[in-house]
């Protein structure tokens, strides 16, 4: 049988293609989520270095930023560490950057508003960063200056969390893959077994080893196994038919080719008498087949 007759083949085939289907769909929607989720909590570790940024910052009695040589967040103070800050006093045209830039080029983010929050990812050579920035008119005392904050984290970290996250994501979607596959072959394996012992019987009845299916099925076989054992009962009625009309044809023509035979050796009655034989054989054949072929009503139409 070639695949693409086999039920067993198309129903498998069509299981395995919508399981992939929906787990290809599952992975990129969580792995998306991940990242998203991942993203969102780094951008609210950056907002709250913001804050603590802002509460250590301070103005001198000219209104120059001040602000301590150490911070809660070490990084801060680590140079290279991947986690970068810098305050600008638009009041005095004057940056101050985090001890972690020292040597680097982080492309610090402005251009906000008084009062709101950026979020952007961005570029800064060969590297991404991750970056918030927040716009303040910073009060100190009678001194006030505008105060714009951005703070910088390089996504080398984010992107390594998520890589690890996708592999074991797609190692355990593959697996549960595999074995929602196997489950789902197994199944149909099951649920095609009637019609396999259906085949199984057909075939020991063409065979000549039973008379008729004899298996009970579920509901959805049973209606067609009990239309084959009815087709196979008229099919054995309509042979035994056919074969007691021979028998009574073979029976009934005797007699005529006795008389036909006496016939042959009276030349004179012969022509008169073998018409008359003919006919009368003519006769019987025709009352015998219709015998035959009207000996019961099928259930099925020709």
């Amino acid at each position: 049988m070639r695949p693409g007759r086999s039920l067993r083949f198309r129903l498998i085939l069509g299981a395995g293609l919508m399981l992939v289907a929906f787990m290809a769909g599952v992975g990129i929607a969580v792995q998306r989520a991940h990242a998203d989720s991942s993203r969102s909590e780094r951008y609210a570790r950056l907002q709250s270095t913001v804050y603590l940024l802002l509460a250590a910052a301070e103005l001198d009695r000219d209104g120059a930023l001040v602000m301590p040589a150490g911070f809660p967040e070490p990084r801060l103070s680590l140079p290279a560490s991947g986690l970068y800050a810098s305050i600008n006093n638009a009041a005095r045209s004057e940056t101050w950057t985090s001890p972690s830039a020292v040597g680097q080029q982080p492309p610090f983010q402005g251009g906000v508003a008084v009062g709101q929050w950026r979020y952007d990812e961005v570029r800064g050579g060969n590297r991404g960063f991750l970056a918030v920035t927040y716009s303040v008119r910073w009060e100190a005392g009678s001194r006030s200056a505008p105060l714009v904050l951005s703070v910088l984290e390089d996504t080398a970290d984010f992107r390594r969390e998520v890589a690890v996250f996708e592999r074991a994501l797609w190692a355990w979607l593959g697996g549960a893959g595999l074995v929602l596959l196997l489950a789902q072959t197994l199944l149909l394996e099951w649920g095609l077994a009637p019609l396999r012992r259906v085949a199984r019987e057909i075939r020991r009845i063409e065979e000549g080893e039973q008379a008729e299916v004899e298996g009970r099925y579920p509901d959805e076989i049973a209606a067609l196994t009990g239309n084959l054992n009815t087709l196979i009962k008229q099919e054995r009625d309509r042979q035994t038919r056919y074969r007691e009309a021979l028998s009574f044809l073979a029976h009934s023509l005797k007699t005529p080719l006795a008389v036909l035979r006496t016939a042959l050796n009276e030349p004179a009655t012969l022509p008169a008498t073998v018409q008359q034989q003919v006919q009368r054989m003519d006769d019987i054949v025709q009352h015998q087949l219709g015998r035959g072929a009207a000996g019961g009503a099928s259930r099925v139409a020709p």
